[in-house]
């Protein structure tokens, strides 16, 4: 399995892999690699077609998940406020 951040940045381009690398090492899942992050403006996230994309891509991770037969994660995250 692969994850593929999403950053809004040029350094977080470089920096998020590297913090993920260390984060995923430390938990001891090391058969979780990591991808070249997306990178998307502030403007493009926010976006009605951007949230549009999010949630499909959401929904397309989802049937991956449920066809791996793990939990799906909670979507928006407890906190979590659209702006």
């Amino acid at each position: 399995m692969k994850v593929y951040p999403i950053v809004e940045g040029h350094g977080e381009v470089e920096a998020v892999p590297v913090l993920l690398r260390r984060l995923l090492a430390e938990a001891q899942c090391q058969h979780i690699g990591v991808g070249r992050p997306i990178r998307r403006t502030q403007s493009q996230l926010r976006s009605e077609e951007g949230n549009r994309s999010f949630r499909k891509m959401v929904k397309a991770l989802g049937d991956v998940l449920a066809q791996l037969r793990q939990p799906i994660p909670a979507w928006p995250p407890a906190g979590w406020q659209a702006e």
